[in-house]
This record gives C-alpha cells, sequence and structure tokens, in this order.
C-alpha cells in the first residue's frame, strides 16, 4: 500500500531549463584582429617612419658636409696657389710653411669628401676626387725651393710657364667637377630619403584609416555582440521565470496531494485503531466471579507444609 510518506518523492525539483537558450560566446577573434593586428601594424609603420626620418636626417647632415668640404677645398685651392706666387715674388719662407699646412688639409678634406659619396656612387665620383689630387705640386715645391735659395727669378720663370698654367687649369676643372658630382650625388640621395619618408608616412596614413576603419568594425560588432547578449539573457530569464511558475505549480499540486493522502492515512490509521479496541474489549458473560468480602482486606501470608496442609504454627500475617 502507497503510503503519504511514499508520495513525497512526487515533489519536484527546481532545476535550470532544459531548452534554455545559449548565450552567444565572447568575440575573441574579432578583438584579437581589431585590436592586435592594427596596433603591431601602427608600430611597424612609426618604426619605419622614424627610420626614414632619421637616415633623411643623416642625408641632410651629409648634404651640409659636404657643401661645407667642397667650399673648403675651392678655399685651399686658391691658398696653396697664391702661397707659391707670393713665395715666388717675395722669397718669404713662412708661406712654404703655410703651404705644406694647407696642403696637408687639402688632401685631408678631399678625403673626408669622398668619405660622403654613397657607396652606389663612389665608383663614379672616385676617379674626380683622384684628379683633384694631381695638383702641380712638383712645380710649386720647385718654385719655394727656388725662392728658399734666392732665384725668385727663376721661380717666377716656373709660374708663368705654360706647363704649370695647363696642370693648374686641370686641377681646376677637375674640382670643380668633383663639386659638381658630389652636390648632384647627396642631393640626389637627399630626395631619394625625403621620398621614402614621405611614402612611409602616406602608408602610415593609411594605416591610420585603416586601424580606424578596423577599429570601427570591431565597435559595431561589439554592440551587435551586446545586443545578442541582453537578448539572450532577456530569454533565459523568461524561460526561467516560466519554468519556475511551472515548477510552483507543480509544488503545490504534489504538496495538496500529499495532505489529502496524509488525511486520508489518519482517518485509515484512527478507523484501524477504533476497530482493534472494539475486538479487543471483553463480552459481558464472561465476567469474571467476584472476589470474597473475607478476601478483600490486605493479602495474609500462610506458611503450607510439604503435603499440602497450612502449618499448625501459620498465622495471617495482615499488613
Amino acid at each position: 500500500m502507497t503510503t503519504a510518506f511514499d508520495r513525497t518523492a512526487n515533489i519536484p525539483s527546481f532545476t535550470s531549463p532544459a531548452g534554455a537558450s545559449a548565450l552567444p560566446p565572447f568575440p575573441k577573434r574579432a578583438m584579437a584582429f581589431g585590436v592586435l593586428l592594427p596596433i603591431a601594424l601602427l608600430l611597424m609603420l612609426g618604426w619605419s617612419i622614424v627610420g626614414a626620418e632619421r637616415g633623411y636626417q643623416e642625408t641632410l647632415n651629409r648634404a651640409s658636409q659636404g657643401a661645407r668640404l667642397l667650399s673648403t677645398l675651392a678655399h685651399l685651392d686658391e691658398v696653396l696657389s697664391m702661397s707659391a706666387v707670393v713665395a715666388a715674388w717675395t722669397g718669404d719662407p713662412i708661406w712654404e710653411d703655410r703651404y705644406r699646412d694647407n696642403l696637408v688639409r687639402y688632401r685631408t678634406a678631399v678625403t673626408e669628401s669622398l668619405a660622403l659619396v654613397p657607396e652606389p656612387e663612389r665608383g663614379r665620383v672616385a676617379p674626380l676626387g683622384q684628379e683633384i689630387t694631381r695638383r702641380p705640386e712638383d712645380l710649386e715645391i720647385k718654385v719655394f725651393e727656388l725662392a728658399r735659395a734666392g732665384h725668385v727669378e727663376e721661380a717666377r720663370q716656373i709660374l708663368d710657364q705654360g706647363e704649370y698654367r695647363h696642370l693648374k687649369n686641370a686641377s681646376r676643372w677637375a674640382l670643380q667637377n668633383f663639386r659638381t658630382s658630389l652636390s648632384v650625388t647627396l642631393e640626389r640621395e637627399k630626395d631619394a630619403a625625403h621620398d621614402a619618408m614621405a611614402r612611409w608616412k602616406m602608408l602610415a596614413g593609411v594605416g591610420l584609416l585603416a586601424m580606424m576603419a578596423a577599429w570601427a568594425e570591431l565597435a559595431r560588432r561589439m554592440l551587435r555582440w551586446r545586443d545578442r547578449l541582453l537578448r539572450g539573457c532577456d530569454n533565459r530569464l523568461a524561460q526561467a521565470e516560466e519554468h519556475f511558475v511551472h515548477y510552483i505549480s507543480d509544488f503545490s499540486r504534489s504538496m495538496a496531494a500529499m495532505t489529502e493522502s496524509l488525511t486520508f492515512s489518519a482517518r485509515q490509521l484512527r478507523a484501524n485503531c477504533q476497530s482493534i479496541l472494539e475486538h479487543s474489549a471483553p463480552d459481558v458473560g464472561d465476567t469474571p466471579p467476584p472476589v470474597p468480602s473475607h478476601r478483600r482486606g490486605t493479602p495474609t501470608l500462610r506458611v503450607i507444609s510439604n503435603d499440602g496442609r497450612p502449618a499448625p504454627d501459620s498465622h495471617d500475617y495482615r499488613q
């Protein structure tokens, strides 16, 4: 027989609804592509722009240094020639000392100028640098030796000869070509560096626009994901509320059934107890005989012998 306590197994348990709508996953891939990729692109472009800017600045420095060295070469070439001429007319040895000092400076300036030429252009400009070092040094040194010995007339004749003038003109022409070639080379390098920097800046602008577009797309997807998440949460709340209402209804029905069953069991138990009491009560004809009056007092104590008769010294002991 099913009892009321067996019916408690029918009480429903509250669990989440089985058909609850799943929440949308977080857009990790869109976040990675929308944040990390544009940042990496900007870092790469920024590093390239910094490198191009540094290269352009170095090119400007080389161009400025080249212009200074070319001006120094032209000045020293005139100083060397004038030192020989003044020494031939005056015979003063101080001009020879100045000549030798400026000749060292002249050669150093030529070497520094050749070092400024870019590697691809060095093969074209190097021969011009070698030509400008071929000044009429031998004739000029001979002029100083004659002037130091007091032969100024012979020294002036060497300077007036056609050979010295020819070598001097060739040296000036080579120096002019070297100055032009070096200036053009440095200017071309400067323009190339400027163009490279401008291209990198343009790419950076395009990258910035692409990054803004990527971030706009990321914002759109995040807003869409938020709307889907809110809708999913609302749906789950509605489903949970509906499930809870059904659960309360089932629980109320189960409690009502259990109460009814307990009431029925209590009535049945009372009826059973009453039936048992009715069946266990004695009948009227089976009433035991009354007790004699002399026995209704305090019970007596008798001593019985071994043969079943009272002992002669037995007495009643009233309590």
